[in-house]
């Protein structure tokens, strides 16, 4: 009796899963939009989905022991299968950021960012952050080739996606550093060190923008704060002559 009544359960639950599938998948489709949970079964298939995550993940851990040039062979592979594999573009790029190899690099984060959320197959929010990730690392690029106003724009472009990505702050206020440009730096370091008061990073670079403006007293504050958070930093012990 039990095992009749889980059998009718069963069925029960089974139908109307298979209605409901079939009610949204038409509902969506005569939007002209393909639900989330089917998107990547009309692509690749198991076998690709498993060749998508070998590569990527084999990538992955030849990154994390210096092996670029390999890694992005890996990413490579997954691109083969996945041209909108944003995170393989995004990976790729950063490998070529650590060669060097900083037109290579630009040209996969500007294929990353021409990907449209549908084809990427994830949530906005990661999307989102993928995004940002990929403009900070083109304006890191962009400086590298001494692209500076180019950086800048880059910059703004991830913090209007993001106002709290530290990292699009602090390359904004190191190339306004770089050019002269000091009190929009600081303006900068601030606005960073309001999300993160812990970030070292930061406290040294104000307080280099303050030492060019003849600031010293609130330079050395700066310098101060940084060595507090980190007695042990490099480049605080050597600002200090230590």
């Amino acid at each position: 009796m039990f095992r009749n009544s889980a059998r009718v359960i069963a069925q029960t639950f089974y139908v109307a899963n298979v209605w409901f599938a079939n009610t949204f998948c038409l509902a969506s489709a005569a939007h002209g939009v393909l639900p989330l949970f089917l998107m990547g079964w009309h692509k690749f298939g198991e076998e690709g989905e498993e060749k998508i995550k070998m590569w990527f993940d084999e990538g992955n851990a030849l990154v994390k022991d210096g092996k670029y040039e390999d890694a992005i062979k890996c990413y490579d592979k997954v691109l083969e299968i996945d041209p909108n594999y944003v995170k393989a573009w995004t990976n790729k790029s950063n490998a070529l950021l650590e060669l060097g190899r900083y037109e290579d690099a630009i040209v996969c984060s500007d294929n990353a960012l021409k990907i449209n959320l549908h084809d990427a197959f994830m949530p906005q929010s990661q999307f989102d952050r993928i995004l940002v990730y990929n403009l900070v690392n083109k304006s890191k690029a962009l400086l590298e080739l001494g692209r500076d106003e180019d950086a800048i724009v880059c910059s703004d472009k991830a913090l209007k996606i993001d106002p709290n990505y530290v990292d699009a702050w602090f390359w904004k206020a190191y190339v306004l550093g770089k050019n002269d440009k000091h009190e929009d730096a600081i303006k900068c370091w601030d606005e960073l060190l309001e999300i993160d008061p812990n970030y070292v990073d930061a406290w040294l670079g104000k307080c280099v923008s303050l030492g060019k403006l003849g600031r010293d007293k609130e330079a050395n504050a700066c310098h101060a704060k940084a060595l507090k958070i980190d007695p042990f930093n490099d480049m605080a012990l050597k600002m200090a002559g230590r």
